[in-house]
């Protein structure tokens, strides 16, 4: 999706994380089947720490900052490149601010001058396809190279395709749609309506398709050993959200709503 808009294209993997399945031990005792993933830092971004514009923020927790609803400080937002200045923090503020303060006219036609516009249509359809329900406002990465257009981009994941961050599933028909609760996506719902609607439907004719996405999946998980998988259940159990039936269960409920929810969100 980042690369079909030319984002973050000279970077590891797109401005995404990225990673691989590893076992690790503690000396001669197994602890579990992790992945090992690229840091949030200045190789994922491609970015020079000694550029002052160079900056990302993550936004830690769920606070009236992180949902766009006020200004932040260092206890929201951690800075996962450049140094925690107050200088730094007017930057993110400023872009804070606007979607605080904006008028519907003034935040579509100035948008391009805070927000690199596909980032943010990219992220939302993720949010709304993978039920990201942690990453709305918690998990967020801001980045910019100039100081002044800020990227969003997705980390930590891991709340998706229909379950919890401890594995536990989702009960599908309980859950909003996740945009609920922060500032920033309901004002991309209200002003970039269309966009949206065209974003998602294009998606859904190539890279979001079922057959697709669990191809992925399937290709991700052929990489585990039958006897890795074997060891990981008898350390912690069987967890849901290693049954990749579970995640096809899950995009046979999403995909039929979120046809309807696009087409309604335009019309």
């Amino acid at each position: 999706m980042q690369k079909d808009f030319n984002l973050f294209v000279d970077t590891p993997n797109y401005g995404v994380i990225d990673g691989y399945p590893v076992e690790i031990y503690l000396k001669d005792s197994f602890l579990g089947l992790y992945t090992l993933n690229i840091a949030k830092d200045e190789f994922m971004f491609n970015m020079d720490k000694s550029n002052k514009n160079h900056l990302v923020f993550a936004s830690e927790n769920w606070t009236k900052s992180t949902a766009f609803l006020e200004v932040g400080d260092f206890d929201s937002w951690e800075m996962e490149v450049g140094e925690e200045t107050e200088e730094n923090l007017n930057k993110l503020n400023r872009v804070i601010d606007f979607v605080i303060s904006s008028s519907d006219d003034n935040f579509k036609k100035n948008n391009n001058n805070y927000f690199n516009l596909d980032s943010l249509l990219n992220y939302y359809i993720m949010l709304q396809f993978a039920n990201l329900i942690d990453n709305t406002a918690n998990n967020l990465l801001l980045a910019t190279y100039d100081g002044l257009v800020w990227y969003t981009t997705l980390y930590d994941m891991d709340s998706s395709f229909g379950t919890y961050m401890n594995g536990t599933l989702v009960d599908y028909s309980s859950v909003d749609f996740p945009s609920v609760g922060s500032n920033l996506w309901n004002r991309l719902e209200i002003n970039f309506s269309n966009e949206l609607t065209e974003r998602y439907f294009y998606f859904r004719k190539t890279i979001l398709t079922k057959k697709n996405v669990m191809k992925k999946f399937r290709s991700f998980y052929n990489l585990i050993s039958e006897d890795t998988l074997n060891k990981e259940i008898d350390k912690w159990g069987d967890i849901p959200g290693y049954d990749l039936k579970q995640i096809e269960t899950f995009l046979d409920y999403k995909i039929p709503i979120l046809g309807d929810f696009f087409k309604n969100l335009s019309s």
